[in-house]
């Protein structure tokens, strides 16, 4: 189990069990090329979603984004949550931005360390959440360097 201040509670996987049925889940389509056995098994292991699918997900409240797709559902949150302290933290900083423009030095004394502050602590938040993702990953056994590049991007 992870918590990260707050924000999310995951489980993350003891084994790379989990990573490898999610590798497994991704090559399915080669391997049953050369055995439709292994394919039918890897299907069992994966979902993908048509559009409709998705806009029956949107509407219950599940959000699948088409290039998270490949994205092994215990990291989900994860990257879920980094997306959303990297917007927070653009949120704030163009907030800063406008504070240190203001012509009223009084706003300036009290809003702009307040702004900072929130940085600090948003950035902070960031830092533990990349270090819990890179940790799990390490833990799932994920070494497909697209995937990882992705998943720590996190756009």
């Amino acid at each position: 189990m992870l918590t990260l201040s707050g924000w999310i509670t995951t489980q993350v996987p003891p084994s790379s069990r989990a990573a490898a049925d999610a590798k497994a889940a991704r090559t399915g389509a080669a391997e049953q090329a050369e055995n439709p056995a292994a394919g039918a098994e890897a299907a069992d292991q994966h979902v993908r979603l048509s559009q409709a699918g998705r806009e029956l997900a949107a509407t219950m409240g599940v959000s699948v984004e088409e290039e998270d797709e490949d994205i092994p559902q215990e990291l989900r949150p994860m990257v879920k949550m980094i997306r959303e302290l990297k917007k927070k933290i653009e949120e704030k900083l163009r907030e800063l931005q406008e504070a240190m423009r203001s012509s009223d030095p009084g706003t300036k004394e009290v809003r702009v360390p307040a702004l900072q502050k929130e940085l600090q602590q948003l950035n902070s938040a960031l830092q533990t959440a990349t270090a819990a993702m890179a940790s799990a990953i390490k833990k799932m056994g994920i070494s497909d360097p697209a995937l990882i590049m992705k998943v720590m991007g996190s756009r």
